[in-house]
């Protein structure tokens, strides 16, 4: 043991998110995946914790977002976290303040959908990744989700050896270029009575087993409640295991944490 060098300290980084800095910390090097039902609000959630990041740390947040337009949905989203409030009702000096914010603050991945000669794999990802670090100082690289990448697998090769090899991969970039890596992926098709889990992700139980960290987005639509659950997290410095219930203001797409029994009010009208 004496002849093996110390690992170098990595520090952890919170998002100043009531409720979720105890249970979710950003350390560079590291792969987290995150995973929830389609129209849950993975993605607004995602971002909010995006935005708190880059303004908590002063960092540059990397979005290849697949399901969201740059020019339009990630504007709006940001602009309105940034202002408290919906655009429309600030002023030009505000949504300019916004803009520049946004400018300092996020990198986006931009792809042509006719394009004929760019392919949407792997190694794109990584080398918009690689880009993204090099010449913007990239802190956080969001994929969201990974089920729009395009998988040319070999033919001898099976999908969960696939995801393996590249859940393995993303993890060896992420330690290499100093950038914390987070995967939205969605689930497989589940049963009515099923909860979602890291084993839930279409393709491969190795969402489970390979990523430093496993979070979940759940949201009780009549409620009005998202529970924000960590269900797998490596290291004591990246937080713990557990989960938080949330209200989202549809307004500034900011999300405040609320106490469990106020959660289970909303959900059943008792505590």
């Amino acid at each position: 043991m004496e002849d093996i060098p110390p690992a170098p300290y990595r520090s952890a980084f919170t998002a100043d998110i009531d409720g979720f800095d105890e249970l979710f910390r950003f350390r560079m090097g590291d792969l987290s995946v995150w995973t929830g039902i389609p129209g849950h609000g993975k993605s607004t959630f995602i971002n909010h914790a995006m935005a708190s990041i880059a303004n908590a740390q002063n960092w540059q947040i990397t979005f290849a977002s697949f399901e969201q337009d740059p020019a339009s949905d990630h504007r709006r989203s940001l602009r309105s976290w940034y202002l408290k409030g919906a655009p429309e009702h600030c002023s030009e000096e505000q949504k300019r303040e916004a803009d520049d914010w946004i400018n300092r603050s996020f990198t986006f991945v931009c792809h042509d959908d006719d394009g004929e000669d760019e392919i949407l794999n792997l190694a794109w990802l990584i080398d918009c990744m690689k880009t993204a670090v090099f010449r913007h100082g990239c802190k956080v690289f969001v994929v969201d989700p990974w089920n729009e990448l395009e998988h040319d697998k070999p033919r001898d090769m099976t999908m969960t050896e696939y995801v393996g090899n590249a859940i393995r991969e993303l993890r060896r970039q992420a330690r290499a270029l100093n950038v914390h890596v987070a995967v939205v992926a969605h689930p497989a098709k589940l049963k009515s009575d099923d909860r979602v889990g890291l084993y839930s992700i279409s393709d491969s139980a190795h969402w489970a087993n390979k990523p430093d960290q496993g979070c979940v987005i759940e949201r009780d639509m009549e409620a009005g409640v998202t529970t924000f659950r960590v269900i797998k997290c490596r290291y004591d410095v990246l937080g713990r295991i557990g989960e938080q219930p949330f209200t989202f203001d549809v307004m500034s797409r900011r999300y405040r944490a609320i106490s469990k029994d106020e959660a289970e009010y909303k959900k059943t009208g008792k505590v």
